[in-house]
């Protein structure tokens, strides 16, 4: 569609005419290309080129109704390239570096709440005392009242949320034991 599409590089159109004034020319939001372009000529209202400037610059060039549309992506680069969601999904992304644990955490039979609890871990992402009082700007919050809801000695983190805590530190040794992994240090490099 002539005002969705991006067919030119000031498209899409409908980001500067309204639909007030598409429908004021006779065109509709549905209306084509094919619809604007005919014989070689564009048929916009004479009173547009006034307003919208912009359009004296399209260039003119040839309408195929044999073909069929075709989606493309512009990739960063500015190259276009045929459009696929892994294509669109790998350009938009930010690229890390490729982890050792994936296969820890994400596989078939996870169980996607943990899974990505588990991520969440990995990354040191979790909500703990330690990295909510980092949020706070405005320094109104009482911080001494942030304490260990298993021991309550002390703010939480992770180290002390997994290792530190003592009744968290009990059942980490004997998961170990369990796991057979008793010569293992209480270290997230270790483990992983």
């Amino acid at each position: 569609m002539v005002w969705f599409d991006k067919w030119n590089e000031i498209c899409p159109l409908r980001s500067i005419v309204t639909p007030r004034l598409i429908a004021n020319a006779g065109f509709n939001m549905n209306t084509k290309l094919a619809d604007i372009f005919v014989q070689g000529e564009w048929r916009w209202p004479a009173n547009w080129f006034a307003r919208f400037p912009v359009l004296l610059n399209v260039q003119d060039f040839e309408i195929y109704s044999t073909c069929k549309d075709q989606l493309q992506w512009r990739m960063r680069q500015g190259s276009l390239t045929d459009f696929s969601t892994s294509v669109a999904w790998d350009n938009l992304r930010r690229q890390q570096n490729e982890v050792l644990w994936p296969k820890v955490v994400w596989f078939p039979q996870a169980i996607p709440k943990h899974a990505f609890l588990m991520w969440l871990v990995v990354q040191k992402k979790l909500k703990t005392q330690d990295i909510m009082s980092s949020w706070n700007s405005s320094g109104n919050a009482n911080l001494n009242l942030l304490c260990c809801s298993l021991c309550v000695s002390g703010p939480d983190s992770h180290n002390h949320l997994f290792f530190e805590c003592d009744y968290s530190a009990q059942v980490w040794s004997d998961i170990k034991v369990l796991a057979g992994m008793e010569s293992i240090q209480n270290e997230w490099t270790d483990i992983f």
